[in-house]
């Protein structure tokens, strides 16, 4: 045990002690902020979420009953890497039995695809993915 200076009571030396303790602890904390604002300041912000077509209906929609079941697709070409979380359908009526949906690269490969809850009404429908699906940049995809 050190003693305090002459004329110091043992209080102030304990103080002391003190304040160097929280001092070390307080660098500490600051470095490890510090870090972590690193870290984060080097991932850039995630875009917002984006759709070929909007939210509104989309123009001359028509409602057809067919007894043999279609695919149709959209072919896109992404300009920058990205992810697709979800899809999305125009339905034009309540429909007791959603369809399935996909994601197909260029060679003709489902990639992702989920089945879509029943409609409830005219609008747009949207299913989430399992797992996320990363885009190439200039790569073709059907949806």
């Amino acid at each position: 045990m050190t003693l305090p200076p002459r004329g110091l009571p043992r209080r102030f030396v304990a103080g002391a002690r003190a304040t160097r303790s929280l001092r070390r602890g307080a660098v500490a904390v600051v470095a490890v902020v510090l870090a972590a604002a690193l870290l984060v300041a080097d991932r850039p912000a995630p875009a917002a979420a984006e759709s070929m077509w909007g939210d509104a209906a989309p123009p001359g929609v028509r409602v057809a009953v067919d007894p043999l079941a279609v695919n149709v697709g959209t072919a896109f070409r992404p300009t920058v890497p990205g992810l697709v979380v979800g899809l999305r359908y125009w339905s034009a009526g309540a429909a007791p039995v959603g369809p399935d949906g996909g994601l197909w690269d260029a060679a003709g490969q489902l990639v992702a695809g989920a089945r879509f809850g029943p409609a409830r009404a005219a609008g747009w429908q949207t299913v989430m993915l399992a797992h996320p699906v990363r885009l190439s940049a200039g790569a073709a995809y059907v949806v």
